[in-house]
């Protein structure tokens, strides 16, 4: 397409999909690996909360062609969050989710950065890193 920039023809990532959690994974991502872990964990447990809160969703779901080479890349430890085990499982998790469930995960995951005192270091870093794009 003409006029159109590289950058917007490129295959998105799965989360890159979704405007907050692509936010959540740079941020993370960013993160010296201290921050990572403590983030990481609370992002984990509201991801598992969630889930918990909703056993009662019986809608099956399909992964996909897509999830399963996924999940081979994160056997092979291939993907930036591979190497963090609580980010790896959130993500796993969340990548069967819908937009709106995953949506609400975050809104959760925020209260949790409060409830934490927390919030303060995510914004910070979340700052630096929209400093630099």
């Amino acid at each position: 397409m003409e006029g159109t920039s590289p950058r917007m023809t490129e295959i998105q990532r799965w989360y890159d999909q979704i405007p907050r959690l692509r936010e959540v994974f740079l941020v993370l991502k960013n993160m010296n690996e201290r921050e990572r872990d403590m983030i990481a964990s609370l992002f984990y447990q509201s991801v598992l909360d969630f889930r918990r809160g909703n056993r009662h969703d019986t809608h099956l779901k399909s992964v996909g062609r897509d999830k399963v080479l996924g999940y081979y890349k994160a056997y092979g430890k291939r993907r930036w969050y591979d190497k963090n085990r609580p980010l790896t499982n959130a993500a796993k998790l969340l990548s069967v989710m819908d937009k709106r469930e995953i949506e609400q995960v975050i809104d959760e995951f925020i209260s949790y950065l409060k409830d934490n005192g927390l919030e303060d270091l995510y914004a910070i870093r979340k700052m630096d890193l929209f400093k630099s794009i």
